[in-house]
């Protein structure tokens, strides 16, 4: 019996192995000077205080992305990283866009 538990126990550990991998995954950083350092997961606020969602994926160059894909309102749309910077918390991000003004 002991030995069904193990190997029920190392099956779960690989196969959560990838999704650990991904929550941990380093920000990435823009070669522009000023540039914000972006990575999935993060919370994306509107200039208005709203927020929009987390970042689901990098669009363009991994090293410096043009834009993030978010999904708001059951939708995914397209915030450019130019629009960006950091918020009060390092794992926040605030865009200068309006929340009507993302589409």
């Amino acid at each position: 019996m002991k030995f069904f538990s193990i190997i029920a126990l190392a099956a779960t550990a690989v196969a959560s192995a990838p999704a650990i991998a991904q929550d941990t995954a380093p920000a990435v950083q823009s070669a522009e000077a000023g540039a914000v350092a972006v990575r999935r997961g993060q919370l994306v606020f509107s200039a208005d205080g709203r927020r929009v969602g987390r970042v689901e994926t990098l669009v363009g160059d991994a090293a410096a992305p043009s834009a993030v894909k978010v999904i708001k309102d059951s939708k995914m749309v397209s915030i450019p990283v130019s629009t960006l910077s950091t918020g009060d918390r390092d794992s926040r991000l605030n865009t200068s866009l309006a929340y009507r003004d993302i589409k």
